[in-house]
C-alpha cells in the first residue's frame, strides 16, 4: 500500500511540476554540480545534511541566480534575516547529529547516551 501511494504522490508531484528536472539541472549547473540533500524520513540527521549543503556558498549564489533568472520566483527569495535564520536552525542540529553520531553503532549503551543528553542540554 506504501508503495502505491508513493508511486502515486511522485506522479503528481511530476504531473504538477513538469519543469522540475530543468531547474534542478540549472541549479546544478549553476553550483557546480552540487545538489542539495533531500530530507529522509529514516535518517535523523537529514535536515542538518540539507541545511548544510543549502548554506553552502555555492549552493546559496546558485539560488540567487537562479531567482534572478526566473522573476516569477521573486516572491520566493530568501531574505538575509531567513538565511540568518536557517543558519541559527542548522548549527542548533548540528549539536543533534554529533551526538546522533556519538550514539551510532552495536557499541553504544547507556553509559555512552548520558553524557550526550549532557552535551545537548549544556549547548
Amino acid at each position: 500500500m506504501e508503495e502505491n501511494w508513493t508511486a502515486r504522490k511522485s506522479t503528481q508531484y511530476r504531473n504538477a511540476f513538469p519543469e522540475a528536472p530543468a531547474r534542478i539541472k540549472r541549479i546544478r549547473k549553476l553550483s557546480g554540480g552540487i545538489l542539495l540533500k533531500r530530507d529522509n524520513a529514516t535518517c535523523w540527521n537529514s535536515w542538518n545534511n540539507l541545511l548544510e549543503t543549502l548554506l553552502r556558498p555555492e549552493i546559496r549564489h546558485a539560488i540567487e541566480i537562479y531567482v534572478d533568472e526566473n522573476p516569477l520566483l521573486e516572491e520566493d527569495r530568501l531574505e538575509r534575516r531567513e538565511w540568518k535564520l536557517l543558519e541559527k536552525v542548522q548549527e542548533i542540529l548540528s549539536t543533534f547529529k554529533l551526538a546522533t553520531k556519538a550514539m551510532e553503532g552495536h557499541q553504544a549503551t547507556l553509559t555512552h547516551l548520558l553524557p550526550s543528553i549532557d552535551f545537548l542540554l549544556n549547548t
